[in-house]
Parts: structure tokens; C-alpha cells; sequence
């Protein structure tokens, strides 16, 4: 869910379920329109008159093997205080079990809680790998792109909450099955150490003079438009 740091009123006309509530609605269930579109690659465009005039919404997606890029911009009237606060769910192992044992927070090793919340380093990707299912997820983003990171760990999943610093940043995310958690463990050092490239993600650049390309910390080069 795109969310802003500074809550709106709660809309009159709001008519999401009350149990999609246990965390700010945000511009859930909102139309975004398609700017432009690429292989395998995707710009969108949300304006949000009910945040100010002005207020737009803007975000790139590029899927390239296991890993996805996702270039975020929020344009606020109010630029000085504003910021924009993604909201995402990661679900991996057993999440059909109850109760859940929730998979292992990187590079920290602990198992996380289900009604926990967990504060993030800001300055370091962050992984979660169930040995059970031998899932693996990894996030990560540019030096200076988040101001504040957490984790907040549901019964069945865990909402990870990245609020951006100012301009256009990109988080990247990784999907993969690895045999075990020092496996884990090392591919979230390398992903760490090549800024989201732990995959080995080829860059991607076709020429085009009316398009020009933003490198993204997963390694890609893309086409889609820049703010």
C-alpha cells in the first residue's frame, strides 16, 4: 500500500472493510494509470487530489529474473514535511499452519514473533528465509533512500514499512529457494555488497533518443520516464 507519512482525515466516502484497517488504509484499492510500459517493465501514475493539490503518485516496476525493482516518487504540495510510506507484505513458509512460526529476520538471526513489531537499520538490506520451506526474500535499497524502516509481523505474514526520504528512490526485492540459512546468510552479504545485485541481474539498455536510462541499485538500466 503507497502511503504519506502525514495522515489525511479518514474519507467520508471510505468503504473499505474494517479488517483491511489494522494499519492505515493509505491509497488502497486506488486507480493507477499506465504511463509507459517496456518488456517486462511497467510505469505508473496515481494522482491523489485528496492529499492536495497536486499530490501524484509515481512508480516504476522492472521484473528481471528473481528480482524486482520498484522506482517510487511522491510529489506533495507539502514537499518540506511530506513523505511517501510504503507499506508492503511479505508472506513466506507455513503461513497455512497455525500458529505460525514466522521465518528468520536477516542478518539479525531472529525468528520473528507473530504481534511483534521490529525496528530496521535504515542503512542495511534486510532478508527473511524459512528453513522449513527454504524460501528466501531479500530487500534492499540506495544509501540515504530510507529515513525510517519496520517490520510489523502479523499472524500469517509480516508488513515490512519504508518511509522514503525526498526524491525518486528505488527498492529492490528478491525471491529465491535456497538449500539453508548459511546459504541465506551469504547471498544477503553479496546481495548487500553489490547494492542489490545478488542475483547477477545483466543490465538491460536499448537506445532510444526520445528515452534516456536510470540505473537503479538492482543493476538495471531502464527507459521508463523519469519524473
Amino acid at each position: 500500500r503507497d502511503d504519506v507519512s502525514i495522515e489525511p482525515p479518514p474519507s467520508r466516502t471510505d468503504r473499505i472493510a474494517k479488517y483491511t484497517h489494522s494499519f492505515p488504509a493509505g491509497t488502497f484499492n486506488r486507480p493507477y494509470a499506465i504511463a509507459a510500459r517496456e518488456e517486462n517493465a511497467v510505469a505508473l501514475r496515481y494522482r491523489a487530489p485528496d492529499l492536495g493539490p497536486g499530490a501524484t503518485f509515481e512508480k516504476a516496476l522492472r521484473l528481471e529474473d528473481a528480482t524486482l525493482s520498484v522506482r517510487e516518487r511522491f510529489e506533495s504540495p507539502d514537499s518540506t514535511a511530506q513523505r511517501l510510506v510504503v507499506r508492503s507484505s511479505l508472506a513466506i513458509g507455513e503461513t497455512a499452519r497455525t500458529p505460525w512460526r514466522g521465518p528468520l529476520l536477516l542478518p539479525a538471526g531472529i525468528r520473528l514473533e507473530p504481534r511483534h513489531s521490529y525496528a530496521l537499520d535504515p542503512a542495511r538490506p534486510l532478508a527473511l528465509y524459512d528453513a522449513p520451506t527454504h524460501e528466501f526474500v531479500a530487500v534492499a535499497w540506495g544509501a540515504g533512500a530510507i529515513e525510517e524502516a519496520h517490520l510489523d509481523v502479523e499472524d500469517r505474514h509480516a508488513v515490512m514499512r519504508l518511509r522514503y526520504a525526498p526524491g525518486t528512490q528505488t527498492t529492490c526485492y528478491e525471491y529465491v529457494y535456497l538449500k539453508g540459512e548459511a546459504e541465506a546468510r551469504a547471498r544477503l552479504r553479496r546481495w548487500a555488497s553489490e547494492g542489490g545485485r545478488a542475483g547477477g541481474v545483466a543490465e538491460r539498455s536499448t537506445q532510444s533518443p526520445q528515452k534516456r536510462p536510470g540505473e537503479s541499485p538492482c543493476g538495471f538500466k531502464s527507459h521508463l520516464p523519469h519524473s
